[in-house]
């Protein structure tokens, strides 16, 4: 079960990589992991991120949330119906 959602904006206690939660796995082990991608730097260039152990990751903002759908489209991506 994960604590943390998508979207959030988080920091690493150990490292202090900044970011937003823009993915999750979940372990056998009980070890959940999230990615934590930064945001954009000074030269336009999107930087790695990294997983990180959800025990060292500390919530600071609410990130970012996807607008909800009106409504889905049926087919493809520009919404034709074959």
């Amino acid at each position: 079960m994960f604590v943390i959602q998508l979207g959030v904006e988080v920091e690493d206690k150990v490292t202090g990589l900044k970011g937003i939660i823009t993915a999750r796995s979940e372990n056998l082990n009980m070890c959940n992991r999230y990615y934590i991608q930064p945001s954009v730097n000074k030269d336009m260039k999107i930087p790695d991120g990294w997983w990180v152990d959800e025990m060292q990751i500390k919530i600071i903002g609410k990130g970012v949330a996807p607008k909800p759908e009106k409504e889905r489209t049926k087919g493809g991506p520009m919404g034709r119906n074959y």
